[in-house]
């Protein structure tokens, strides 16, 4: 049997800071202190929310003490500053210390090396506050070329001896609230596998964004029609959840999806979203189609958003999704082979 960790995803609150929903619950420093990680293959940073912070955006989180942990080091004692663009900045201190995860054979298993993260000790920006978890374990693509000291989890398992292959996937099934990240192996009994279909990542290395893990986007159709907006990279990003990409991008896709604006980009009763068209994403040979009820996000009993949204900062041509999409197919990111898997979920 090939190796690898099981981690159970739990669906949180949905909230308009763009994040996805999920999360998985694991253990850092020793004694373990318990937090709760959005697994994220859309960021090159590993950080956890610390107990240094006292604002009203920390303390809404599970927060790490440090002083508290036999093998907590620090890397660097100065604070630096790392802007996440309409997001906010996070002020964070570089250590290192050791993760615990549990294996599925019920027992805990730990990093062998103390593994480097960044210590966030404040917060700018609400969205940070909006959060449903504590912090974030990076899975950058193979294209990331590492600098400074965070390190990906994925990559530090794989040095472990704990997995044989650098294999991400997910399963969610959002009508249960649950879910799983298996890194290391997939898991054929969560998926059909004659639905198996596999697009070569696009080399991202040349830019600023090397982390992320972008394929090609043949066709973004509504009502079967084109839009006019111009898809460079299509980025999947499982610490996301709806469509982002700059102005531009978003405006012809919005303005496709709400009839040059005739239809709004909220409703207040789920009635109201039949008025709405059929989106389909062409990737490779497949079609995958999302009805209005997918692609708007129910934020409370009276108030569906568009979960189509403008992202400052994004490369002209760049499309990303998470959840939105995630949550229809089996997904797995195959690091060695760079490469991304979809398949139709099993039900």
């Amino acid at each position: 049997m090939e190796k690898g960790i099981v981690f159970p995803l739990q669906l949180g609150e949905l909230s308009e800071d763009g994040a996805t929903p999920w999360s998985s619950k694991m253990g850092l420093g020793t004694p373990v202190q318990e937090f709760k990680f959005m697994i994220d293959s859309g960021t090159d940073n590993t950080w956890v929310t610390s107990r240094a912070c006292t604002t009203n955006a920390c303390m809404a989180h599970g927060r790490f003490d440090a002083t508290k942990s036999e093998t907590y080091q620090v890397l660097d004692p100065e604070p630096v500053q790392k802007d996440f663009g309409p997001w906010g900045i996070m002020t964070v201190v570089m250590g290192s210390d050791i993760f615990t995860l549990d294996l599925p054979d019920g027992t805990r298993a730990k990093t062998r090396d103390r593994m480097h993260f960044e210590a966030a000790t404040h917060y700018t920006g609400c969205q940070f506050q909006e959060l449903a978890c504590d912090g974030g374990i990076a899975i950058p693509s193979p294209y990331w070329k590492k600098e400074g000291t965070t390190e990906a989890l994925m990559l530090q398992l794989l040095k472990d001896g704990k997995i044989d292959k650098p294999l991400a996937c997910f399963w969610t099934d959002e009508g249960k609230g649950v879910g799983e990240c298996t890194i290391g192996f997939d898991d054929p009994r969560k998926y059909k596998p004659e639905t198996l279909h596999w697009l070569p990542l696009q080399d991202t290395s040349g830019s600023s964004l090397d982390y992320l893990w972008a394929v090609k986007l043949d066709a973004f159709l509504v009502d079967g029609q084109t839009t006019g907006a111009s898809v460079k990279n299509f980025v999947l990003d499982s610490g996301s959840s709806f469509f982002k990409g700059p102005s531009d991008l978003i405006g012809a896709l919005v303005s496709a999806v709400t009839e040059n604006g005739a239809l709004p980009t909220y409703v207040s009763s789920e009635k109201e979203l039949d008025r709405y068209p059929e989106i389909q994403l062409l990737l490779g040979e497949k079609n995958y189609k999302l009805e209005p009820r997918q692609y708007f996000l129910k934020l409370n009993e009276e108030y569906w958003e568009l979960g189509i949204q403008v992202l400052d900062g994004m490369p002209e041509g760049m499309l990303l999704v998470g959840s939105l999409f995630l949550d229809m197919v089996y997904a797995i990111f195959d690091y060695g082979a760079k490469r991304i898997g979809f398949a139709d979920r099993s039900r």
